[in-house]
């Protein structure tokens, strides 16, 4: 084996994610959709004049790289170099004038990938892995489509300012994949993202949820009025209004709903979750389209005392709890 094959065989057995690919087992191309029609949705920063390759096959190229192990510009550049020529044709790359097809240098990818337009490529990627999740799937389509907004910052990364990059993404609650995500500039927040994060993803009868920062009157009445989706909305005491009339509800009268129990780190840890219904005739909440509010309460038996939590095991809670099929489709 010589030095060329060497390489390519150790840039394919590094893989970070060599394993997770193992267990897909055997792939039928004519299944999958195809990723370089995605990756033509992005706009080409480039100028007309002087290009060579495409813009997909440049980005085919760079995503082969990656899940063959590649995490830097050359290490990219040397998988490129190393690929043999059925692979290179078959990512898009042009034949040179003198019959060879010439990988692109480190100059060539280097300005490409600083000029690319991030949430584009985001957009495209996102659309390739639903299509591939949706023709990959057999299973019955639930009642309801889950979707979380929630944002986060990646360890590790840094920006040309020499931040963190910060994401702001939606992911689908029942199969972990990630459908859209955008950057969070230094001159804006999340709040300001989040409209531009879900503009162009279909809602209509899916349930968004979403934190305490996304609780805005602005942002429910877009999702309910214009997107056509229900909504799952935190509240904490910060939202001074709305907080103090949902604490003045008669939650004496109201019976616990949902109900586990845990047992771990020296204490038996129960949750449990409490609905109330709204009635819009009798003035509604500080809120639009609200219908529904569910309290979540832990209590633990040990240093642990009660308070209220919301993490994923009691949002399911409160969506069972709450009959999310019948009360969200009012929009909550």
């Amino acid at each position: 084996m010589n030095t060329k094959e060497n390489r390519a065989c150790s840039a394919i057995l590094s893989s970070p994610i060599a394993d997770s690919l193992a267990k897909l087992g055997e792939v039928n191309l004519d299944d999958v959709p195809d990723l370089r029609c995605y990756l033509s949705w992005v706009p080409d920063p480039r100028g007309r004049c002087g290009r060579w390759y495409s813009l997909t096959s440049l980005l085919a190229l760079c995503a082969a790289a990656v899940v063959a192990g590649s995490d830097t510009v050359e290490a990219i550049c040397e998988w490129a170099a190393d690929a043999p020529a059925e692979v290179s044709a078959h990512l898009g790359v042009r034949r040179h004038p003198l019959g060879r097809r010439r990988s692109p240098s480190r100059r060539c990818l280097t300005s490409l990938l600083a000029r690319i337009d991030g949430d584009a490529l985001d957009r495209a990627v996102c659309a390739w892995l639903q299509a591939r999740r949706a023709a990959a799937s057999d299973e019955e389509p639930v009642e309801l489509r889950a979707v979380a907004v929630d944002g986060k910052t990646l360890r590790g990364s840094k920006n040309a300012e020499g931040k963190r990059v910060h994401l702001l993404s939606a992911v689908d609650h029942a199969a972990a994949v990630t459908l859209a995500q955008r950057n969070v500039g230094a001159k804006t927040n999340e709040t300001g993202e989040f409209k531009g994060l879900l503009a162009w993803m279909d809602l209509a009868g899916a349930v968004v949820t979403f934190d305490a920062l996304h609780t805005v009157k602005a942002q429910a009445a877009w999702l309910v009025d214009v997107k056509g989706a229900h909504c799952v909305a935190m509240v904490k005491a910060t939202q001074k209004h709305l907080y103090r009339q949902l604490k003045s509800l008669p939650w004496s009268e109201v019976g616990r709903g949902a109900h586990t129990g845990e047992t771990g780190h020296g204490r038996i840890e129960s949750r449990s979750v409490e609905v109330c219904g709204i009635d819009p005739a009798a003035g509604g909440l500080f809120f639009p389209g609200a219908v529904t509010f569910a309290r979540a309460l832990v209590g633990a038996a040990g240093p642990a005392l009660t308070r209220s939590a919301s993490d994923s095991t009691t949002v399911r809670q409160m969506c069972r709890a709450a009959d999310c099929s019948s009360a969200a489709r009012r929009s909550m």
